[in-house]
């Protein structure tokens, strides 16, 4: 008898077939795709609808980072410098005198 038909006999579980879209929370799935199955109430219901969700919610932030940059590109600096600060003067010179 060969190694893996021995290992099998000992451990037929490790041999059976799994149905991932069953075991919505299991081992296989990550930490956020689990957060995501729990948390809306029932509305996602599987791994593929959570990864789905997850992806779809990247997306938009993507969309609303670049919207946000396209808007402020042409600010100036001082628009983002809090009212009553200076520039600290540096004590040393750099002309060498």
């Amino acid at each position: 008898m060969g190694l893996l038909e021995q290992y099998q006999q000992q451990y037929p579980e490790a041999f059976r077939p799994r149905d991932h879209e069953q075991e919505a929370g299991g081992d296989e799935y990550g930490f956020i795709v689990r957060l995501v199955i729990h948390l809306p109430g029932g509305v996602v219901r599987n791994a593929r609808q959570a990864n789905r969700f997850l992806l779809i919610t990247a997306c938009i932030f993507l969309l609303l980072t670049v919207v946000v940059y396209l808007w402020n590109k042409g600010a100036s600096p001082q628009a983002f410098t809090p009212s009553g600060y200076t520039a600290p003067i540096p004590s040393g010179s750099s002309n060498g005198q």
